[in-house]
């Protein structure tokens, strides 16, 4: 049975498509996931039967391997709790909800202010898949940054997506937001995409490094603005020669007295 949860019809309906998945006996068992965040508490009566301690779980603020969350006045440190209990919450059991993996283990460990998750190491880089999050008005929420490296968004519906500022085409003509990436998931899409009988395996990764032997240091005064061009032919007649590109990286070595006062573009030759 599919029930509606929206607080309110006026609102877009919430579905990642993830029902059509269970049925295909998809469920997360066998898997073990970590969560990234503040405290998890394990005890909690939808989360402790999924809950696994080692080698999952570790609080890296008291170097101990008990994530759960320090209270206090704010009640801010619950954050984790939620992520965990959205993905591993059991299923009929008649409390809270369930998660998309429900039969999953879990374990977990310890934007207001227009932040750039270009700026966060762990989501830029290319062993990771950055997912935003988009509001039950599907919108981005207080808490999200924006950046580059966004490939998709969970939870809310396209058409609600679609009225958001911020999309553009790419030279491969895909639809993508800074906020959003590519759209929003949908599992079961996903899931027969990766049937072995149709699945196309990408390319073997290579790698074309380019140096601009030319550049001299300048000098970047305040409101002003540097334009740096790098001509490259994709190491073409080369073994490493690039034929379809998945990211592409900038290393630069910037002396300034506030980084947040940097803002640093990457356009492509499609602009």
């Amino acid at each position: 049975m599919q029930q509606d949860t929206r607080t309110s019809s006026s609102l877009p309906k919430l579905d990642l498509h993830v029902i059509p998945v269970w049925q295909k006996g998809i469920t997360g068992k066998g898997v073990v996931i970590t969560v990234l965040d503040d405290g998890l508490e394990w005890n909690h009566t939808d989360i402790s039967a999924n809950y696994v301690r080692h080698p999952a779980s570790y609080d890296f603020n008291n170097n101990d391997p008990d994530p759960f969350p320090r209270y206090d006045s704010t009640n801010e440190n619950k954050h984790g709790t939620r992520c965990a209990g959205e993905i591993a919450m059991q299923a009929d059991n008649n409390k809270c909800g369930v998660g998309v993996a429900y039969n999953s283990k879990v374990g977990g460990n310890g934007g207001r202010q227009g932040d750039n998750c270009d700026c966060d190491g762990y989501t830029d880089s290319i062993y990771t898949i950055s997912i935003s999050s988009a509001s039950q008005q599907g919108l981005s929420p207080w808490y999200a940054e924006k950046c580059s490296s966004t490939l998709a968004t969970a939870y809310s519906k396209f058409d609600p997506l679609a009225n958001n500022p911020g999309w553009k085409r790419n030279g491969a003509g895909l639809m993508v937001n800074s906020r959003f990436g590519f759209g929003l998931l949908n599992a079961k899409a996903l899931v027969d995409l990766a049937d072995p009988a149709i699945w196309k395996h990408v390319p073997e990764k290579k790698q074309c490094i380019v140096r601009d032997d030319s550049f001299q240091p300048r000098e970047l005064k305040a409101a002003g603005e540097i334009t740096i061009e790098i001509p490259t032919k994709a190491c073409a007649g080369q073994e490493n020669a690039i034929h379809s590109l998945e990211h592409v990286q900038v290393e630069a070595s910037i002396e300034y007295t506030r980084r947040g006062d940097l803002h640093i573009t990457l356009t492509s030759p499609a602009g």
